[in-house]
């Protein structure tokens, strides 16, 4: 068995699982944030308006985006779940790589 290509193909193959996973997580945050644009697209909007005529303090908006806090939150909780389950991903998809790999070299 040749170790270090055996170590090098691994490294790659996890690598590639790795970045796979990494976009994935990342796709998930942005979709996760423009749903949570789009759901206050004509609060934020409204308030917008509001301050550009003066209707608005710039401390009221920001009082008001305050209580956007919680939908944050459970955005951020959605986000925190799925990368959990990616992560897991990733440690089942590194197992059945090395799992390969190793099947692989043998004679």
């Amino acid at each position: 068995m040749d170790w270090s290509k055996f170590v090098q193909n691994l490294v790659d193959s996890i690598k590639a699982a790795f970045i796979s996973d990494i976009t994935e997580v990342k796709n998930q945050a942005i979709q996760a944030g423009k749903e949570f644009l789009d759901k206050n697209k004509d609060d934020i909007l409204k308030w917008t308006q509001q301050c550009e005529s003066g209707e608005l303090k710039e401390n009221e908006l920001k009082i008001l985006l305050d209580g956007k806090k919680d939908l944050l939150k459970i955005v951020a909780l959605k986000q925190q779940v799925l990368g959990k389950v990616a992560l897991q991903k990733f440690i089942t998809e590194c197992t059945s790589i090395l799992f390969n790999a190793l099947v692989a070299f043998i004679p």
